[in-house]
């Protein structure tokens, strides 16, 4: 086995720096409904190259996607927060550790999507 097999790949250059954490809204479908560019830009999209609506479950890797949204899901009905590790993948298919925290956000007194925050770890 040669050195170059045991030397680890490096991953592509970023345009930009990915920044450490970021928030926002997601409506009761998991669809993107508040956010800034810099969530765009959390999850790879240049300015004006992401589609109209973004699906977060979409960004979480397949793998986390079902227990993912199955706790959403759950802090949405139980109005109870939720926090775990998941695996995202940006729209370039490159995957990092996130923090997710979620929170329900109430519309006239129901529950309307959720308040969500990403850390990279």
């Amino acid at each position: 086995m040669s050195m170059e097999s045991l030397t680890p790949v490096a991953q592509p250059a970023a345009s930009a720096p990915l920044p450490a954490q970021t928030a926002l809204l997601v409506d009761e479908s998991g669809f993107v409904s508040s956010h800034s560019l810099a969530v765009l830009g959390f999850l790879g999209y240049a300015p004006g190259q992401a589609p109209k609506r973004v699906n977060l479950l979409s960004h979480i890797a397949v793998w986390d996607r079902e227990r993912a949204g199955r706790a959403m899901s759950q802090s949405l009905i139980s109005g109870r927060p939720h926090q775990s590790i998941y695996t995202l993948t940006n729209c370039d298919g490159q995957c990092f550790s996130v923090r997710l925290t979620c929170a329900p956000c109430h519309c006239s007194g129901r529950p309307s999507g959720l308040k969500i925050s990403l850390d990279c770890l």
